[in-house]
């Protein structure tokens, strides 16, 4: 794995997150996206809904795989990703090749 991804310690395992900051009975690394700004927003998966962009997986048995400030596609490798993934060129998210429209802007590729 790229040297620019951080293992975080003590993630949340139900929506992907580390944000509980001392509620929880166990060592948990700060997400350093949430430390930089400040906030307790910021999560790694929400079911259903989002996938954070620098986030690049879970290490058994808790451990949050993070590339922050580096995105995922930029440090990951193709035997590391499951699917091709692209960034639009109009909103900079990420998105599987297979789909002509991007789902966050619906620009047509």
């Amino acid at each position: 794995m790229n040297e620019k991804v951080r293992q975080l310690k003590g993630g949340h395992l139900g929506d992907i997150d580390l944000i509980s900051q001392g509620s929880v009975s166990w060592n948990q690394s700060i997400c350093p996206w949430n430390e930089e700004e400040g906030v307790n927003e910021h999560r790694c998966a929400v079911k259903y809904t989002s996938i954070c962009k620098y986030f690049c997986g879970i290490k058994y048995l808790d451990t949050i795989l993070c590339s922050y400030p580096y995105e995922n596609i930029d440090v990951l490798t193709g035997d590391e990703i499951d699917r091709p993934l692209i960034k639009c060129p109009t909103c900079g998210r990420q998105h599987d090749t297979d789909k002509p429209i991007c789902q966050y802007c619906n620009l047509k590729r």
